[in-house]
């Protein structure tokens, strides 16, 4: 048998307390992370929905308080169908990858019943590409997301009910995107149309199920403190305009009547700037999270169960 022989280690005082040289310096991690982010940009895609001449463009212009130089649509178009256009902003030295999707064509057919199609086609479209690039043994880590992080559903503002062909399209719309409904030209109905309008809308999302973004349940407790703006608003209603008057040595964006002037930008006449601080300041990245996590995870589980009833029914 062989014997061991044990060695006791004897500590100084000294030697029990560690003396490093420098500091660690972990706490550098969130720098380099928003240095290396920074570095390549950052991607936010919004599909904007609603029927020809609803204001779909002028709506964005307002927002990125911008001319975006999009095409002008007609009544004319043959189907629907969905236009991209890719914009390169930069704020404070931070750059944003913007695709902004606008549905074309929407309500001007006779026959409305395929209207939806070309729209959810497109969103599968993005997700399917996902889903191609993850299964792929060599993955282009340069390629950009091009999901649909948020959908503004633009309503026309009829004062009274939503018109079924938006109907359908909002039930098809709510399980695959953030979906933010939105009221337009909210200045050419009085406020009490536009209340009452607002609570028929709520009516008839709940009876039919739609389930909508709800920013008030986010979870960061920074993001609910910079948007103090109450539930009840959605949908937002918004005005938005490519016109300008200059007061004093600002420029600023209204809508021009006989009677006096709306500013867009003004909380007592339009819910825009609730609606850029929804999209651009609180809670973008909540959008882009929520679109990965739930929306996309969704769509590939039932890609999944399909392909596997499909297989299913070819050993029948």
């Amino acid at each position: 048998m062989m014997a061991t022989r044990a060695t006791k280690l004897v500590l100084g005082e000294s030697d029990r307390v560690l003396q490093p040289g420098r500091r660690v310096g972990f706490d550098n991690l969130p720098d380099q992370v928003i240095r290396n982010r920074m570095a390549g940009g950052f991607v936010f895609n919004v599909l904007v929905c609603g029927e020809t001449a609803v204001g779909k463009s002028t709506l964005m212009n307002s927002l990125l308080k911008r001319d975006l130089n999009t095409t002008p649509r007609t009544h004319t178009d043959p189907s629907v169908g969905v236009a991209t256009e890719q914009y390169t902003l930069e704020e404070s030295g931070v750059t944003l990858k913007l695709t902004i999707a606008t549905s074309t064509g929407l309500g001007d057919q006779l026959d409305k019943e395929q209207s939806p199609q070309a729209v959810l086609d497109y969103i599968d479209e993005q997700f399917d590409q996902h889903i191609e690039e993850e299964l792929k043994t060599t993955r282009d880590h340069l390629r950009a997301d091009t999901r649909v992080h948020a959908c503004l559903y633009l309503l026309p503002p009829t004062g009274r009910v939503v018109k079924q062909t938006d109907l359908v399209l909002l039930k098809a719309l709510h399980n695959k995107v953030n979906l933010i409904p939105v009221i337009a030209k909210a200045d050419t109905i009085t406020p009490a149309e536009l209340e009452a309008f607002r609570e028929s809308v709520q009516q008839v999302l709940a009876d039919n199920g739609i389930g909508t973004y709800d920013p008030w349940a986010l979870e960061s407790v920074h993001a609910r403190a910079h948007f103090s703006h109450d539930a009840e608003m959605i949908p937002l209603a918004t005005v938005a305009s490519n016109e300008f008057v200059t007061v004093g040595s600002e420029s600023i964006r209204v809508r021009q009547y006989p009677w006096g002037v709306i500013e867009v930008e003004n909380p007592a006449h339009s819910n825009l700037g609730v609606l850029r601080d929804l999209l651009l300041r609180t809670h973008t990245h909540d959008l882009i999270a929520r679109t990965s996590d739930v929306m996309y995870e969704h769509y590939r589980q039932q890609l999944d169960y399909r392909l596997m009833k499909k297989v299913a029914s070819y050993h029948k």
